[in-house]
């Protein structure tokens, strides 16, 4: 560790500690003027040269929590998440965070202050998801924080963040109701998209980043390998998975291949009457002229077939996800076979998700082993 003492007057030292480079590149110093004797100055010097090497602080930080988040959010998480998730993150951050503790000195904030927002934060009716990411984008902050020397300990270690336990809620179709959806789909030119999306369990913005480049005809696999990105104000583009689990094979029936092959031959014949008009990012289901479709669009069809069809408009895009996860578990697919083609990280969040078809799977279960021993 490199330390200087520099004259600056009668009994007065500059004393500068380097404390290495930035991740841009920039070198960085932790400046202290000090009056007294050089000796007594070259002691001080050696106290902060120790303090920094043992983990310790510098100097008790004078910046505001916002404005440090701005720091961390462009120094330390991007690059590390997706852009959809640092514009979440930036807004959460504005919303609720910043309004409560935001003005705060960052050395200043405790324990209680951040308990003070989970709780405040819940008074006012927002939800477990709400205080979850708050504690995500704090705890991760604090520890950047503490790393690079700025305050001692992480405040949001210690917190309680779960004032109350809410059951997850899943809609899914049952099998007499899915089947009405697809006979209506197929009266759309969204044919093959809603099949795809029931079949393979994908997420929506999975199969909306699907190009013809990642179907596998002769195994009947389609690659999930992007997503399509939207953030507010931006246009959507194909950026990469959230999570490491999402990149995955998902297999799919081979009337549903054909059904995409059929879908293939006509968008072919329609690029060519639209020619020049024609946006080529090789998308399996575009807009019209080629272009990224969004969840959004799609959800705007899926609500038309089911009014067409008379299925209540209260199911949404994502739960045809729900429905072939729901309706594989209940006719007995291994849960670990289901878990995969969903793209979850674990076994435990398939389950936790799908509890109402847990019941059902015991009782299988059970009857299973009567049979083998009775």
């Amino acid at each position: 560790m490199k330390g200087s003492i520099t004259k600056r007057g009668d009994k007065t030292y500059l004393l500068r500690l380097y404390l290495g480079r930035t991740s841009t590149g920039k070198r960085k110093y932790h400046t202290q003027t000090y009056h007294g004797t050089k000796k007594e100055a070259e002691k001080i010097l050696r106290e902060l040269v120790a303090r920094y090497e043992g983990g310790g602080v510098m100097a008790p930080s004078r910046e505001g929590l916002t404005a440090y988040l701005a720091e961390w959010m462009e120094l330390a998480k991007v690059g590390k998440v997706s852009e959809k998730t640092v514009e979440v993150y930036r807004n959460h951050i504005r919303l609720y965070i910043s309004p409560y503790l935001g003005e705060l000195p960052l050395s200043r904030i405790s324990v209680t202050d951040v308990q003070g927002l989970y709780q405040a934060l819940h008074a006012k009716g927002l939800g477990k998801s709400a205080i979850k990411t708050s504690h995500t984008i704090l705890n991760q902050a604090f520890a950047q924080a503490v790393r690079w020397r700025k305050i001692q300990v992480n405040p949001a270690t210690d917190t309680v963040r779960s004032p109350t336990k809410k059951t997850k809620v899943v809609r899914a179709m049952d099998q007499e109701t899915a089947d009405l959806f697809l006979l209506g789909a197929t009266r759309t030119e969204h044919s093959a998209m809603f099949h795809v999306a029931l079949l393979s369990g994908m997420r929506p913005s999975e199969y909306l980043g699907l190009t013809w480049d990642c179907i596998d005809w002769k195994n009947c696999r389609l690659t999930v390998n992007k997503s399509v990105t939207k953030i507010v104000k931006e246009p959507a583009f194909l950026g990469p998975l959230k999570t490491k689990s999402s990149y995955r094979s998902v297999e799919v029936p081979p009337n549903v291949m054909a059904i995409l092959k059929e879908h293939r031959r006509a968008q072919l014949e329609y690029r060519m009457l639209a020619g020049q008009r024609w946006t080529d990012l090789n998308l399996v289901f575009p807009m019209e002229l080629g272009e990224i479709r969004t969840p959004t669009s799609a959800a705007w069809h899926f609500k038309k077939i089911l009014l067409a069809v008379g299925i209540p408009s209260t199911f949404r895009l994502y739960d045809l996800r729900h429905t072939i996860a729901t309706l594989l578990l209940a006719a007995g697919e291994d849960v670990k076979v289901v878990s995969e083609m969903l793209g979850h990280a674990s076994v435990a969040i398939t389950l936790d998700t799908y509890m109402h078809v847990t019941p059902g799977l015991k009782a299988r279960a059970a009857t299973t082993a009567g049979n083998l021993f009775f």
